[in-house]
């Protein structure tokens, strides 16, 4: 079983940067089944400027071995790589459900 992180305002599509992400959930996944086993919640903070404001996201989210988001910062990546967490984007608004 493996741990995926989602960053989603509402629960059912990926639609945050992480940076700025004020939200993520994070299902466990085995072969036949995906279970949500957390949510994490965050305050609207600015897009530049606070690099305090990813340790915080980091850490909520270790113990993934994945996190979709829309949009990611080089800094965002070298945190959640020194974690094994890999960052997965993707192009669109895409349903949690789907990916």
């Amino acid at each position: 079983m493996i741990k995926v992180a989602f960053a989603s305002t509402d629960r059912r599509r990926v639609n945050q940067h992480f940076g700025a992400a004020e939200g993520f959930v994070v299902y466990e996944i085995s072969p036949d089944k995906a279970t949500l086993v957390g949510i994490g919640e965050f305050p609207e903070e600015a897009m530049d400027g606070n690099e305090d404001k990813l340790t915080a996201k980091v850490d909520f989210l270790v113990g993934c071995v994945a996190v979709y988001v829309m949009a990611i910062g080089a800094s965002a990546i070298k945190k959640l790589i020194a974690k094994s967490i890999q960052p997965i984007r993707v192009n669109e608004v895409d349903a949690i459900d789907d990916l």
